[in-house]
């Protein structure tokens, strides 16, 4: 898994996800999402290459959502993948993370 991380405008920072979102990669994904977190509220996270991701990527999300909501900020999620978009819509996240 890559990350290429990228400073926003608005303040904000988005990670670019490369690979697949496994419980081999949470622990990466989990770091660099608490860097993020401990810098700014707002956080893009880019899934336009990830055509995996199984239930420790869910996890992390779904972790890092709730510390990005209690901090006030914004988590976005953007550009998935049909396989992907599939799981979230299976797992009822889809609404959670607001996928359209």
């Amino acid at each position: 898994m890559e990350i290429n991380k990228t400073r926003l405008d608005n303040g904000g920072v988005s990670l670019a996800i490369k690979g697949k979102l496994t419980a081999v990669e949470e622990g990466l994904f989990q770091e660099t999402i608490n860097e993020v977190i401990a810098e700014t509220g707002n956080l893009t996270i880019d899934l336009e290459s990830v055509h995996y991701i199984s239930s420790s990527g869910l996890r992390t999300l779904v972790s890092a959502k709730k510390q990005i909501d209690a901090k006030g900020g914004v988590l976005t999620i953007i550009n998935v993948c049909k396989d992907v978009r599939d799981v979230f819509e299976i797992t009822g996240l889809s609404d959670l993370f607001g996928l359209q």
